[in-house]
């Protein structure tokens, strides 16, 4: 019984505890919670915030691996426009302008790229911020790679289109197969016709 440890009120410091480091008092931080950027590497998604009056956006390193830049890169409208790829581009461009004008949410599918390379689907999503006086402040929002399931889509779609035409050909075939089979009765008919005359010629 005098060996057994007396119940300390919950919540109550221990005063042993108060001579330790801080350093031991404190729970060790979890593993896990240095793998913040994890679940964004995986969804392939980076963040992004926009200052609409310093044309100025940052970005979070995700991002910065979608778009291939450094930190060096043009952080600005129009830096952002050239990472578009060249038959999006002037879309883009018109959108954003739309966009500031009307104050609805980005959300567009488009491709990033260089001329010439293999583009990449982005799906950006976006709030747009204004002041008292409606001017439009800052942009946030995501920007997530899809292009893997871009391609599924496409590569569906491409099956889908030849089931069509396969479905298309075989009812083509049905329908001359038919024709074909109705000309063959009328070809009988015909030519039963012609030998009945040819006979009757014969018999004078």
């Amino acid at each position: 019984e005098h060996l057994r440890p007396r119940a300390r009120p919950q919540g109550h410091l221990d005063p042993r505890l108060a001579e330790l480091p801080l350093d031991l008092v404190r729970p060790p931080v979890l593993p896990e919670l240095e793998r913040d950027r994890e679940p964004a590497r995986v969804a392939r998604l980076g963040h992004y915030v926009f200052d609409i009056t310093t044309d100025r956006w940052t970005s979070s390193p995700m991002l910065d691996e979608l778009f291939g830049i450094g930190p060096g890169f043009p952080r600005t409208g129009a830096g952002w426009v050239g990472l578009v790829h060249p038959d999006d581009a002037a879309g883009m461009a018109a959108y954003l302008q739309e966009l500031l004008a009307s104050g609805s949410r980005f959300d567009r599918i488009y491709r990033i790229g260089l001329e010439g390379e293999p583009p990449r689907w982005v799906h950006g999503l976006g709030d747009l911020e204004r002041d008292a006086g409606g001017r439009p402040l800052r942009l946030i929002g995501t920007i997530q790679d899809i292009t893997a399931r871009r391609l599924a889509e496409q590569a569906q779609e491409a099956l889908a289109d030849q089931l069509r035409q396969s479905q298309k050909l075989e009812s083509i075939g049905r329908l001359a197969g038919g024709v074909a089979h109705d000309f063959n009765n009328i070809l009988i008919v015909l030519f039963g016709c012609a030998e009945a005359l040819r006979q009757r010629v014969a018999r004078g």
